[in-house]
């Protein structure tokens, strides 16, 4: 009998695990959960390569030298902003790319907790939460019903937050 108490324990952990996870690392990305819905739909996510996201960098950044240039001389031709892609970054900028790499490296991990266990949290919260109703119907000790009493509270809690903040739609855009 002890073997169903270890078993509700551990699932429950699992649960709270993962719920708490994507709740701090929710609060930690600007509350992007629940997702908005844009047109009356909801968009998928998308997170950007390193390297794509550099390149717009780069990009973003000789255009603004083609306009810095362009300020400083009006009357001289402006070179195209190929000329200026490659160019050592200045401290600003580099620090502007180090922020927006960051922030991308923040989402990623975000994205890949919820779309692994956010997904297996649809399995194992509503499984925590029957496992749990069933030892406590079972069990006669007190100790064995509070502790099923803890898992079916979590469990819930858990569910309540998969579909409130709709960690499936937030990956595939339902």
């Amino acid at each position: 009998m002890k073997w169903r108490v270890v078993i509700c324990g551990i699932l429950t952990a699992v649960v709270a695990y993962t719920a708490v996870r994507i709740e701090v690392l929710n609060a930690q990305n600007g509350n992007r959960l629940p997702k908005q819905p844009v047109d009356g739909r909801i968009l998928k996510w998308r997170c950007a390569a390193r390297r794509s996201l550099i390149k717009v960098y780069e990009k973003q950044f000789a255009l603004r030298r083609v306009e810095e240039f362009h300020a400083e001389n009006p009357d001289a031709e402006l070179p195209g902003e190929e000329a200026f892609i490659g160019l050592p970054l200045t401290v600003e900028e580099q620090a502007e790319l180090n922020a927006a790499l960051e922030e991308l490296e923040r989402d990623a991990e975000f994205y890949g907790v919820v779309a692994s266990l956010g997904h297996l949290q649809y399995i194992l919260a509503p499984a925590t939460l029957i496992f749990a109703a069933m030892l406590f119907r079972r069990q006669r000790q007190t100790s064995a019903r509070v502790a099923a009493s803890l898992s079916m509270s979590i469990a819930s809690i858990a569910i309540f937050l998969m579909f409130y903040r709709g960690y499936f739609t937030a990956v595939h855009g339902w």
